[in-house]
């Protein structure tokens, strides 16, 4: 996914949580130089959103989510908002 389309997806995937009612906030800085957007989760269901750069040559964007409480992080590029709502709110 290029960059227009990760940050049209990106902010689809905010606004829903946002709409969902997930406590989410957008980070004022990069969390690292390939990650140009990244956002926190806050509350129970703590965690941070993010689009990390795949390929530092090209165009090649993909969205995670990581829960606080875990190590790996998961590709959320192409889920659902819904899906991604249950997601988090069972971690």
């Amino acid at each position: 996914m290029d960059t227009t389309q990760a940050l049209r997806r990106w902010e689809e995937i905010f606004e829903g949580l946002v709409n969902a009612g997930v406590r989410v906030h957008r980070d004022s800085e990069r969390i690292a130089a390939d990650i140009p957007w990244s956002a926190t989760v806050t509350g129970n269901r703590a965690g941070i959103l993010y689009v990390e750069k795949m390929n530092p040559a090209g165009h090649d964007y993909r969205i995670f989510w990581q829960p606080v409480k875990s190590a790996h992080a998961m590709d959320i590029t192409n889920l659902s908002v819904k899906a991604l709502v249950r997601k988090i709110h069972s971690t």
